[in-house]
């Protein structure tokens, strides 16, 4: 991984971000904009931006908050899936 310049941690940073998003269906579940259920497409984009420009602070302010951002993002895509799952 070294001569493709790959950091060594990519592959729990991916785990990191998979496993970050089953959280938000069962300590959220109650939240519709977290789902964007009931069509709650407004809430459910402030949602997204709001975890997206965490993730961004988090790695702003410091390289050792990669964990975070990786939790962050994971919750994020949780709501992103739920976009497409919901508005077809």
């Amino acid at each position: 991984s070294r001569q493709l310049g790959i950091n060594s941690t990519l592959p729990s940073d991916i785990n990191l971000v998979c496993t970050s998003n089953i959280p938000v269906k069962l300590e959220e579940f109650t939240l519709p904009f977290t789902h964007l259920d009931n069509e709650v497409f407004t809430e459910g984009s402030i949602i997204i931006a709001n975890r997206l420009a965490d993730v961004q602070t988090k790695l702003i302010s410091d390289l050792l908050s990669v964990i975070d951002a990786c939790q962050s993002f994971g919750q994020t895509m949780h709501t992103l899936q739920d976009f497409y799952a919901h508005s077809n």
